[in-house]
């Protein structure tokens, strides 16, 4: 103990009086742990970490029906076939969501419900602190409205009181409006409920998913019962499905049951298309491929921060390594007084261990403000986070873990380094190579940093590709505004009202300031909002159906927006069965462009006063509404549609989105328009966020590879400057032997040259292997792999040559009297 703290002290002794270069080789782990510290803590919680709310929570996998296009949720019918009947499940529940108003001592509370089948409580588990869990006899059509508060809303809106169980709590109605396309309107569900409090969740049990916490749990069943009184037909519903692993079996055997024996059921989904498919995922989520995608995006960056700090692990050794002439007297005398090659190694160890140990400290102290900002980069939206923690001991476990692995690391080079240590060696040495470990040092910073700058030269490859895309729309000086309206409300109506109501409001709009052109339609591209997937049939295959994306729109939507035409003619405000279809719905379905006057046989009903068959008047090029690289979906522009009463505004206009809310809430306010406004957004700054995920990928990636080619080109100018000051005899008797300062520099510029050129080549190499890889998931196939290598092997060399320029003029600035006197 007492050597260690010998060892220590000589450490902090040593790095005192080389304050800059410490601070910076510190500082640049510490950069690239702190990262390795927050996304190890994103993988934590997505993947290791079980949900602490149920009961062995690691038997729990979500279900869902996935088509080529889309996943879904579950039917009714479907999730109670397979509670009952499937093996390798113990059981299937179903969770729907709702939000109400309590009343609460007079307050009314927003209160977040979640819905759930009679297998929840008795097969998922969830955790109490107080009361029972719902039982069967709860979720009987006829039963007494009973619930289960989560620990939280217990305490913070009902004082955390033990004898709140079997109080009564009041919840408003949902009422449920359906308008028929003859105008006729039907309304159920509206009355008010009053539900017996008869539990409470564990502290821990704050909602079945991650980012979504709940405020009181109801059966499912009675609820659907009450909201189908008064409606002419039964009210159906799609909901997420979870269940609990039967013992011995595991979600692949699950998935593989499922696509065997339950095929048929898949095959119901809502809207399916060909093959669908089971998928059984192995964590409790509510979107298995948005969870995997995010996943997908903490494993990507945990890798890179991985590979920054080995390359900074890496450059603290080379940075030792560079020091040894000016240690080369402590150490051989060391030597000369005793001190064994162990002992010596030890006290290497532990300069390393102290650079290492300072790193991962202030690394793990800067993960803790950095965790909050990396959970929001637009990549990893949708992620359900529940608690991102670096002090996690999971995630301690690995950071000592590779502290350790770092250490090592470090210490390897200048360890390996003493087999050329001694008195006697350094009186006869003459010139000075690279050593084992400094060339496998050189070789994995140079290496690693080429594959980092590959990655970076990629994401920023693609988000110039998209920045130049043609997305098929013109967004410059639109403004959109969407409608809110009840989710539970489906609109119908006329087609005579629908067109005064665009015409009474356009006129309004139009007198606006600064508002130059107005139309309807919904959805707009890009900007969230209604959206309605329809079958529609092939002239040449009528049973086949096809998806098609309906958008509803005025005969100004597609001008507006500048759309263009590739055939045909633009709509007219007064033909409602004129439409336009895109160019992928015209191929995919005709298999040419040729298609004006071909009807358009679509599965909705259409507005009363509206007779006939929806033909086609035009064909538009295909408009990106989503990311550009996502598949363009089959669309149908109609100017009459049975949502076309929830359109959007969109506006020609130079005011700001803050002037047009304030305008058009002004003629709402005086009851001039019967609209109300969900959003105001400029159509600009809605493309711009679209791609945000892909800037924020570029911009992360190009930052770790600048970290990583920056101590690349630092430990390798410390080692190119190593091997000058420990070759110092050699460049002396070759300017004694009359070779000049230019030959001096050419001959260290050329070993420089020599000792990167296999960390150049195998650094292009894995360029390419990295960007083939990405393109597999995270960048388009428009990046050319080639290319990126050709530019990590041409920047790569720039490196090495810069790198060599400081010892190449020391090199030239040596004498021979110099030298000698020193020896």
């Amino acid at each position: 103990m007492r050597g260690f703290i010998s060892d220590l002290r000589h450490a902090f002794k040593l790095y005192v009086r080389t304050p800059l270069s410490s601070a910076l080789a510190v500082g640049a782990l510490a950069a690239a742990l702190a990262f390795v510290s927050v996304f190890a803590s994103m993988w934590n919680d997505l993947a290791l970490k079980p949900h602490p709310g149920f009961a062995d929570s690691g038997r729990i996998v979500s279900l869902q029906i996935e088509t080529p296009d889309d996943l879904f949720g579950l039917d009714g019918p479907t999730l109670t076939e397979l509670d009952e009947q499937a093996v390798t499940l113990a059981g299937v529940a179903a969770i729907d969501w709702q939000s109400r108003r309590a009343s609460i001592n007079g307050d009314s509370v927003l209160t977040r419900l979640e819905l759930v089948s009679r297998s929840y409580f008795p097969i998922l588990q969830p955790r109490m602190h107080l009361g029972r869990p719902l039982a069967e006899s709860d979720h009987a059509g006829d039963a007494e409205p009973v619930a289960v508060l989560s620990y939280r809303y217990w305490r913070q809106e009902l004082g955390g009181r033990r004898e709140m169980l079997g109080e009564v709590v009041e919840l408003s109605g949902t009422p449920r409006t359906t308008i028929q396309a003859d105008g006729s309107q039907t309304r159920a569900g509206g009355d008010s409920l009053s539900v017996r409090v008869v539990g409470v969740t564990a502290r821990s049990m704050d909602g079945t998913f991650a980012g979504q916490p709940t405020d009181l749990w109801l059966a499912l069943e009675p609820e659907v019962v009450r909201q189908s009184q008064g409606a002419d037909h039964p009210v159906f519903g799609y909901y997420a499905a979870v269940a609990r692993l039967s013992p011995g079996s595991s979600h692949r055997a699950a998935a593989d049951e499922l696509n065997s024996r339950f095929a048929d059921l898949a095959a119901r989904a809502l809207r399916a298309g060909a093959n669908p498919q089971w998928i059984v995922h192995p964590r409790i989520t509510r979107n298995p491929q948005a969870d995997d995608q995010v996943l997908g995006q903490v494993r990507l960056f945990l890798a890179a921060s991985v590979l920054v700090a080995v390359v900074a692990a890496v450059n603290i050794g080379l940075f030792m390594l560079a020091r040894a002439p000016g240690r080369r007297r402590e150490i051989n005398l060391r030597f000369a007084l005793g001190a064994s090659r162990r002992r010596i190694v030890r006290q290497l160890i532990t300069e390393s261990g102290v650079l290492v140990t300072a790193a991962a400290l202030l690394g793990l102290a800067a993960s803790l403000g950095l965790s909050a900002v990396l959970q929001d980069l637009a990549f990893l939206e949708g992620a359900g986070w529940r608690e991102v923690s670096p002090l996690d001991w999971r995630v301690l476990v690995l950071m000592v873990c590779g502290v350790a692995v770092l250490t090592a690391m470090a210490a390897l080079g200048p360890a390996f380094g003493l087999r050329q240590s001694g008195i006697a060696h350094a009186m006869r040495q003459v010139s000075a190579r690279a050593g084992g470990a400094q060339r496998a040092s050189g070789i994995a910073q140079i290496a690693l940093a080429g594959l980092l700058g590959g990655a970076a030269l990629g994401f920023g490859w693609q988000l110039v590709d998209l920045a130049r895309a043609d997305f098929g729309f013109e967004p410059e000086g639109v403004v959109v505004v969407t409608a809110k309206f009840e989710q539970s409300v489906v609109f119908g109506g006329s087609w005579e009202e629908l067109v005064a109501a665009r015409a009474s409001r356009r006129e309004l709009i139009a007198a606006l300031p600064a508002v130059d052109a107005v139309a309807f339609g919904v959805p707009a591209p890009t900007v969230p909002g209604f959206s309605m997937s329809l079958n529609a049939s092939s002239p040449d295959d009528p049973d086949t159906p096809i998806s098609v994306s309906a958008v509803s729109i005025d005969a100004e939507f597609p001008r507006i927006l500048g759309m263009r035409l590739l055939t045909g003619a633009m709509p007219q405000a007064e033909d409602p069965l004129g439409v336009l279809i895109n160019e992928r719905l015209a191929r995919e379905v005709w298999g040419h462009l040729d298609v004006i006057g071909e009807p358009v046989p679509l599965t909705a009903p259409m507005p009363s006063g509206v007779e006939g068959t929806p033909t086609v008047i035009g064909v538009l090029a295909d408009v990106a509404y989503s990311h550009p690289h996502a598949p363009i979906e089959s669309m149908v522009f109609s100017p009459a549609t049975f949502f076309s009463r929830m359109e959007s505004i969109v506006l020609q206009t130079q005011a700001s989105p803050t002037e047009i809310r304030a305008s058009i809430q002004a003629l709402i306010d005086q009851g001039l328009i019967d609209f109300e406004i969900d959003a105001v957004v400029r159509l600009r700054d809605s493309w711009h966020e679209l791609l945000a995920a892909d800037r924020a990928r570029a911009q992360l990636s190009i930052i770790a590879a600048l970290v990583a080619v920056f101590l690349a080109a630092f430990g390798f100018y410390g080692t190119q400057r190593y091997l000058v000051a420990a070759g110092r005899r050699e460049y002396a008797i070759q300017a004694a032997l009359g070779a000049g300062p230019k030959a001096i520099g050419r001959m260290v510029l050329m070993r420089g040259l020599a000792l990167g050129l296999p960390g150049l080549v195998l650094g292009a190499l894995l360029a390419f292997l990295g960007i083939v890889w990405l393109q597999d998931g995270f960048i388009d196939q428009t990046v050319s792999p080639w290319v990126i290598s050709l530019l990590v092997a041409i920047g790569t060399a720039v490196l090495i040559l810069l790198a060599s320029l400081g010892p190449a003029r020391q090199a030239r600035r040596m004498t021979p009297a110099e030298v000698l006197r020193e020896d």
